[in-house]
């Protein structure tokens, strides 16, 4: 039998002031049986000539450059399509591998084999782990159901075989929600293996991490918020009444009508008003004055207002 090999994906779009950093922890892995796919989405820093270079020093490199910034969601698509590895894991360019990450992971995969889907830890959410009733005993055997009731949430270091990816792709009309995809891959995967132990240390401080592009006083954030709850409720609806999780199902239909309203859509409405009575909740009174008054706007302007003002709080007290 043929040792796993690793295709570990990295989309970058200027980082040249840690992409050497993110692809020397891959390098200096003990385990060697890698590919590292870095795909630069139209960086203009210099990151570009720096892959260049790093890339003819280390043939596991494999370095594509995407003449246009079309988001990281189109960088990782671009990445699947090379891979040659039979496990896929994703790592951001301002991310550190931990020294040991693969010789773990390789570890875990010969111990408790059977599973197409694994999930380590990060180093920023131990907390998280160790306060979660399914994951507070160090390693677990999570569901489908898990994920789209909210019992498990936030990030991990994902390890997920080939395979599932066959016909599942990110939406890149959006640079971040990856949920919509990863959604679809717990539903495929049916049941994945969590593991306590940090394969990936993480720097979320950067001002300019893409993350940051959820806030709602952002452009568009509020249309592609609807959109994308829309499409959650369409893909998972019926999951969520086998799963007997009425009131979550409930708060997300009621979520998005009030991201409809935000947008203009009234005519929309109707529809998931009947949906949610027809699992016996309701929209509240509010919300439907707002509907008959056509106020849409005012709702979105307070909710824009109220995002940025937790924007500005966050900054300054992180000033201090």
């Amino acid at each position: 039998m043929e040792p796993i090999k690793f295709s570990i994906i990295t989309p970058v779009y200027n980082r040249e002031d840690c992409i050497e950093r993110c692809v020397e922890c891959v390098r200096k892995q003990t385990y060697e049986n890698w590919e590292h796919i870095v795909v630069d989405d139209g960086s203009t820093d210099g990151t570009d000539l720096l892959l260049q270079e790093l890339s003819k020093k280390e043939p596991r490199l494999k370095y594509v450059k995407q003449e246009e910034n079309r988001g990281p969601n189109s960088a990782r698509n671009r990445a699947l399509d090379m891979a040659t590895g039979s496990y896929i894991i994703f790592y951001d360019s301002d991310d550190c591998l931990a020294i040991e990450a693969l010789q773990i992971i390789i570890n875990v995969i010969t111990k408790f084999s059977g599973f197409s889907y694994y999930l380590f830890s990060v180093d920023d959410r131990l907390t998280y782990y160790k306060s979660n009733p399914l994951l507070m005993n160090g390693q677990a055997v999570l569901s489908y159901s898990a994920w789209i009731t909210g019992k498990v949430t936030g990030d991990f270091a994902h390890v997920m075989s080939k395979s599932l990816w066959d016909s599942i792709r990110f939406n890149e009309k959006y640079r971040i929600y990856e949920e919509l995809t990863f959604l679809n891959l717990y539903k495929r995967s049916k049941e994945q293996f969590f593991y306590n132990e940090i394969v990936i240390n993480r720097d979320r401080d950067r001002q300019d991490s893409v993350t940051k592009e959820a806030c709602l006083y952002k452009k568009n954030s509020i249309q592609f918020s609807m959109e994308v709850q829309k499409k959650i409720l369409e893909d998972h609806y019926d999951s969520y009444i086998e799963c007997g999780e009425l009131e979550i199902l409930a708060c997300k239909i009621r979520k998005l009508y009030c991201y409809m309203l935000m947008c203009g859509i009234y005519e929309g409405l109707p529809y998931w008003e009947n949906k949610i009575k027809n699992i016996g909740f309701h929209i509240p009174d509010y919300l439907k004055i707002i509907t008959l008054l056509k106020g849409g706007m005012i709702l979105s302007l307070g909710a824009r207002s109220y995002s940025y003002i937790k924007y500005v709080g966050k900054k300054i007290k992180s000033s201090f």
